[in-house]
């Protein structure tokens, strides 16, 4: 299916926002988060955190960071406009943890060697 048959659909509504939260996700995360390499299998990374500490991260957990990176987006807003958008996203997340799955995903593409 190419591109010009999703115009006017709500996946094309959905697209600009799909891609600002992955680039946000990918501007916090890339830096805290690489890949570990062997022994380990390719779904474990290492993460450090604001004090330097590291620790290994699985597949799991880092779907647990995404989602709480994307719910606590709206108090970490200082825009209204923005924590108002935070808002409204938390909102689509509580009802189809799917987006969590999604954003994790994109962002597991980006954290590979």
């Amino acid at each position: 299916m190419d591109a010009s048959a999703y115009h006017g659909t709500l996946t094309s509504k959905l697209r600009p926002i799909v891609t600002m939260l992955t680039d946000a996700l990918v501007r916090d995360f890339c830096p805290a988060y690489r890949p570990v390499g062997p022994p380990y299998p390719g779904n474990v990374w290492i993460r450090t955190d604001e004090a330097g500490n590291e620790s290994l991260v699985d597949e799991k957990q880092l779907w647990q960071d995404v989602h709480d990176w994307l719910f606590n987006l709206e108090h970490e807003l200082e825009d209204a406009n923005d924590r108002e958008f935070a808002r409204m996203c938390a909102h689509m997340i509580r009802k189809n943890k799917g987006w969590v799955s999604l954003l994790t995903a994109r962002v597991k593409k980006r954290l590979e060697p």
